[in-house]
């Protein structure tokens, strides 16, 4: 997810390096390699898929602010709220990764699965 965007777009590049820096002391994998497919099969379990969602959402964000885009709301669901909190500057940045990596650890436990990685 996201590969040719980070290639490409260097907002979106640089909110992935961001959330990278933050996540992937956290992780056992790094972000990157999750969204890239790199870490095979890891994204099909919570723990990983929550926040790649985040980076992916947080990302998309900072790309369109960079082209002008200036919602007059935001919302989100799950940590999707994070990332529309930070952009609206209701969370200060960087955030902290460990409460994104905790988020996709309590729907794990919520629903009784077993963790990967």
């Amino acid at each position: 997810m996201g590969r040719q965007l980070y290639q490409h777009a260097p907002a979106f590049r640089a909110a992935i390096d961001e959330c990278a820096l933050a996540l992937d002391p956290v992780l056992s994998y790094p972000l990157r390699d999750v969204l890239w497919g790199d870490a095979h099969g890891v994204l099909a379990h919570t723990r990983y898929t929550q926040p790649a969602m985040f980076a992916l959402g947080y990302g998309l964000a900072r790309q369109l602010g960079s082209w002008g885009v200036r919602p007059d709301a935001v919302m989100g669901h799950s940590v999707g709220e994070f990332a529309a909190a930070i952009r609206s500057q209701r969370k200060p940045e960087p955030y902290n990764g460990k409460g994104i990596k905790y988020a996709g650890e309590t729907i794990i436990r919520k629903q009784g699965k077993a963790t990967g990685g």
